[in-house]
């Protein structure tokens, strides 16, 4: 499947962290050593074997009624325009077939190039093993003609596996009907930003309210980086 991506629906997450699980039992990745400390995180954020994350972000309300609980899946979001891609000296981070981003282990130098100047805070690099890693969009789980374990899991239906185009629209849709159900915020996240995401989320308020940015946006340093590691890239591109 070309473009493939997953529509993340906030409106129907429970936060019951399925997802989050699935992804740490079909990656093997070992569990989190850190304590809650009187919130609702664990672990605080993405790590090098923590690929998907679960965020709780609790707000007051405006006026009489109970606070409202903003959650969401955060991830790798597999830009459109990926700056880890662009910027890897040494091909490490490539586009897959099904149009994901997956960092081929062997390659990867460890350099933290990608952790840099990602602007959703995506890849990290493993203190042990020394290699960047992040979400892989299941590439594994995708050329067996599967979904990704996060979507196979997910008990609300919060999560949609598809072509990018076809989320595009379902996603459009839904917010328009958040929208007419009293939630005027309502939106559609990831459509554009990035050169679009195949992450495409369905928000009912600002992304600032999921701890996603606004305006995801690359550091005008990873410009200046890129052209001081062409040459070398040209270099591994030749050899």
């Amino acid at each position: 499947m070309l473009n493939a991506s997953v529509l993340v629906d906030t409106s129907l997450c429970t936060g019951c962290r399925g997802c989050q699980v699935a992804c740490k039992d079909w990656n093997e990745l070992p569990a989190e050593s850190t304590s809650f400390e009187g919130t609702y995180e664990n672990p605080r954020g993405l790590t090098s074997i923590t690929w998907t994350r679960v965020v709780f972000n609790e707000r007051p309300p405006d006026g009489p009624g109970a606070a409202r609980l903003y959650l969401a899946k955060h991830q790798c979001m597999h830009c459109g325009d990926a700056v880890c891609v662009n910027m890897c000296p040494v091909g490490a981070a490539h586009r897959t077939p099904s149009g994901s981003v997956d960092i081929d282990q062997e390659r990867c130098i460890g350099c933290g190039i990608c952790e840099t100047y990602c602007p959703f805070q995506a890849p990290k690099v493993d203190p042990v093993l020394g290699k960047s890693r992040k979400c892989r969009m299941c590439v594994d789980r995708l050329g067996a003609g599967l979904q990704p374990a996060c979507v196979q899991t997910c008990p609300s239906e919060a999560l949609v596996f598809g072509e990018r185009d076809q989320l595009v629209a379902e996603a459009r849709r839904r917010a328009e009907r958040l929208r007419q159900e009293g939630f005027p915020s309502a939106r559609v996240y990831g459509e554009t930003q990035m050169g679009g995401l195949r992450a495409i989320y369905v928000l009912m308020g600002a992304p600032s309210l999921y701890g996603l940015p606004e305006k995801p946006t690359v550091k005008v340093s990873a410009y200046v980086v890129a052209e001081l590691l062409r040459p070398f890239k040209a270099l591994v591109a030749g050899s």
